[in-house]
């Protein structure tokens, strides 16, 4: 078993991601990876991994798309989730599910700062 305070982990900037082939960056957002082999030991499987994520006011992850599934929810604060065809704001537990392949935005449209944890379904992940 692993326990851990989301605070012993360490926020860093998200990495750059991919849309249409052409690397984006997010804005105003720090990620903590929460579960995966790197901040909870190589000793698990690792189906998926955890992250929680702060977002500052107009803070996004712009529009992007990778082959892995994804659910956020919400803790604090509210995130507009886009995607090519449906837009939604979440509000303190609530929770969106996209899947592979889906294409989708993040954003933080104020006024406060927002926290979120996403699951990703990380095995596959790791392949690419």
């Amino acid at each position: 078993m692993i326990v851990k305070h989301f605070r012993e982990i360490e926020a860093r900037k998200p990495p750059a991601l991919q849309f249409k082939g052409k690397p984006v960056r997010a804005r105003g957002t720090v990620i903590r990876w929460l579960v995966n082999e790197e901040t909870a030991g190589e000793d698990y499987p690792y189906n998926f991994a955890l992250r929680h994520f702060t977002m500052k006011p107009r803070g996004v992850i712009p529009m992007h798309e990778h082959d892995y599934e994804e659910a956020f929810y919400v803790l604090k604060g509210r995130v507009k989730v886009e995607t090519g065809r449906e837009k939604a704001l979440l509000k303190a537990g609530q929770y969106a599910y996209l899947g592979p392949g889906e294409p989708h935005k993040v954003a933080n449209p104020g006024p406060g700062e927002a926290v979120f944890l996403c699951c990703i379904s990380y095995r596959h992940a790791r392949k690419r």
